[in-house]
């Protein structure tokens, strides 16, 4: 046992010696690699040094609290907050209390918001931590004086406070632009936007108030240049179309009634101004779409164009049909933006993939302008459809020429808007919706998309396209365009029927229908038989279900006699039909399922069983 022990012993005294040695190696190297703390190395004692009886208590949370607000500079900045605010005050009791009169108190405040608009720019020049105190309590406090003087006080006219707001939204813009800061921006925006929004509210001098809307929207587009905040653009052009719908609405009114137009309203800028707002939002859009570079492309800019597009070009033909003028001509010109958000279209579409991201966007806007302007154009409702087809079809080929998946999408909605528009034209214009016009044109709509269809089931989507590769691999979306495609040969048959049977709405007509539906929803089923086509056999199958709404719930209660009897006998052959079908795709699946197991390769140990 004693030489287990001194063997022990002998084997820890040259394990120190050894621990002993490197230490002195590491030291060593720290000294070679200048990670010494001194010039002098102090070697490392070899005792360890006594532990304290009682180990420090951790920090508490309060200690650590107020730690990172020293480090944050935040009590500070809240210390120069209240002071700013107490001069506010101070000055604003003066004057409620006659001591200074509002007029000079008035000028006064607006002079000490400049003042603080001045300090902000001083401690940039610093790098001061309190900077941002006076950039945001300085624009804040100017609009604020603004639309109290103004409104409370009236010693400030209309025109000088917009100028003021406009000249003090530019000068922290200037602000964030010299420093590449963006608080200055952001506060200076908004409240530019606000406070110029509420003079005079709700009967601004319109004009005055929509140049400072637009320079509130120009700033809002620089300050997400210094900082990624589409919030403030989103609450900017928000409150813009409010303000000019509200404009647009307050006009349309007048016009329309007997009494003269107020001046504040002024007729004749109404138009100017928001072609000036069209034109500025396509090219922020259009801009963002541009610089994004490898970035992610805002939502605000991808939905700007479509929104843009939409309010403009209501609110103004509101505006125009109340004036009493003939719709073409703006029609006319809505076809013509819309042809140049097409042509933006192509254009991005063929750059370079970082580029061509914002297609569909203007593709959108434009396919919307098409869509609103044809009508009233051409005067007419039926041959839109026609020309929105061709329209989507050749969007549909653009995608696929540059790969761009969102424009692929937005050629099957405007494809069945072209397809579905027959339907509401039969409940809102029956007699222009049953005429041999509209006969030809939905027929043709229907031969376009069915071609549409066709060609997208042998042209597959762009494959590093997002939408498809995440939301809709198989491309199950092009059944819209099918679906769109029976619905405008079965308005294009209705339409027939119509004339054939005399131009009355008749029992027989409505039978018409119900077998019009059923044989489609047979043919479809014998179709997806022999081609193998799920896609058709699943829009049999809703074809179906329309035909039993149509004869169970529309037939048995406004029919009788023969034109029931024979829609309830088409229904019943259309059944019968798609059972056998569908038994005998069930009897194939079954036959090709034993096919493949019967036709799979061996293991490969029983194979080599048999080969000897």
């Amino acid at each position: 046992m004693s030489d287990r022990v001194s063997f022990l012993e002998a084997r820890v005294v040259e394990l120190t010696a050894e621990l002993r040695t490197l230490t002195a190696r590491v030291d060593e190297m720290a000294v070679q690699r200048g990670m010494a703390s001194s010039p002098t190395v102090q070697t490392r004692q070899t005792q360890p040094e006594p532990r304290p009886a009682f180990a420090p208590e951790p920090e508490s949370a309060s200690e650590e609290i107020l730690s990172w607000a020293g480090k944050k500079s935040l009590l500070p900045r809240l210390s120069t907050l209240c002071f700013v605010l107490v001069l506010a005050l101070v000055l604003r009791t003066l004057t409620d209390s006659g001591i200074v009169g509002k007029q000079i108190g008035s000028f006064i405040g607006m002079g000490y918001a400049v003042m603080l608009i001045g300090f902000a720019c001083a401690l940039y020049l610093r790098k001061s931590p309190l900077a941002p105190v006076f950039a945001i309590s300085g624009p804040a406090l100017l609009a604020t004086i603004v639309l109290e003087v103004h409104a409370r006080f009236a010693s400030l006219p209309t025109m000088p406070a917009y100028g003021v707001l406009i000249a003090a939204g530019i000068t922290t813009a200037v602000i964030g632009h010299i420093f590449r800061v963006a608080i200055p921006v952001i506060v200076g925006t908004l409240g530019l936007c606000l406070a110029g929004a509420a003079i005079d509210y709700p009967n601004p001098f319109f004009p005055m108030l929509g140049m400072l809307l637009l320079t509130a929207n120009l700033l809002g587009t620089f300050a997400t240049r210094l900082h990624r905040c589409s919030w403030l653009r989103w609450i900017l052009l928000t409150v813009t179309l409010f303000m000019l719908v509200l404009w647009a609405t307050k006009l349309g009114m007048a016009l329309r009634g007997a009494s003269p137009v107020p001046p504040s309203l002024a007729a004749t800028w109404f138009l100017p101004t928001i072609a000036l707002f069209m034109v500025t939002f396509v090219a922020t859009s259009l801009l963002g779409i541009l610089t994004s570079g490898q970035e992610k492309i805002s939502r605000f800019d991808l939905t700007l164009p479509t929104i843009n597009a939409v309010w403009v070009f209501l609110s103004a033909a509101y505006v125009v049909s109340s004036m009493g003028r003939s719709l073409a001509v703006h029609g006319a010109v809505g076809i013509a933006a819309a042809l140049g958000h097409l042509g933006v279209c192509v254009w991005l579409a063929g750059k370079s993939p970082e580029r061509a991201r914002g297609a569909s966007a203007f593709a959108l806007a434009g396919s919307a302008l098409l869509v609103m302007a044809l009508p009233l154009a051409l005067n007419s409702s039926i041959i839109p459809p026609v020309l929105l087809a061709a329209t989507a079809f050749g969007l549909a080929f653009i995608s696929h020429r540059w790969q761009r998946g969102g424009v692929r999408a937005v050629s099957y909605f405007l494809q069945g808007h072209a397809c579905f528009v027959f339907l509401a034209l039969f409940r809102v214009k029956p007699s222009e919706s049953l005429s041999i016009v509209a006969t030809v044109s939905a027929a043709l709509v229907s031969v376009i998309a069915l071609a549409h269809h066709r060609w997208c089931r042998t042209s597959g989507p762009p494959q590093d396209s997002k939408l498809f590769s995440r939301f809709d691999r198989r491309d199950i979306s092009a059944s819209i365009v099918l679906m769109g495609a029976l619905t405008a040969a079965f308005c294009a048959l209705r339409s027939g029927a119509w004339l054939v049977l005399g131009g009355t709405a008749s029992p027989a007509f409505h039978s018409a229908q119900t077998v019009i539906i059923t044989t489609a929803a047979a043919s479809l089923m014998v179709m997806g038989f022999v081609r193998h086509d799920k896609e058709l056999r699943n829009v049999a199958v809703i074809v179906t279900l329309v035909a039993l709404v149509k004869v169970f719930f529309h037939d048995f209660m406004s029919m009788k006699g023969m034109p029931l009897v024979i829609g309830i006998f088409s229904f019943g052959i259309a059944a019968a039909v798609q059972s056998v079908v569908l038994g005998r795709w069930q009897s194939r699946t079954s036959r090709e399922a034993h096919a493949a197991t019967d036709g799979v390769a061996p293991p490969s140990h029983l194979k080599e069983i048999k080969d000897h």
